[in-house]
């Protein structure tokens, strides 16, 4: 499996969750996945890229939802 998400230190203690594509920090429901303990950083980068590749086998690689049957009465 690709991982599209890793973490990096900051310092000592604190972690950031980066997009390895852009080297930019991730960001989830508008926050920066920055200043973390190293636990929690991985364990978030893990549910991202669990997270990508369920998203990637739904979409494929055109990112286009898939069409949805109409249920007739």
């Amino acid at each position: 499996m690709f991982s599209r998400y890793d973490i990096r230190p900051e310092c000592e203690v604190t972690y950031t969750v980066y997009d390895i594509d852009t080297g930019q920090p991730a960001v989830f429901q508008g926050r920066t996945l920055a200043g973390i303990g190293i636990q929690e950083a991985d364990e978030i980068a893990d549910l991202l890229n669990g997270l990508d590749e369920g998203l990637e086998k739904v979409l494929g690689e055109t990112g286009a939802l898939p069409a949805r049957g109409i249920a007739s009465a």
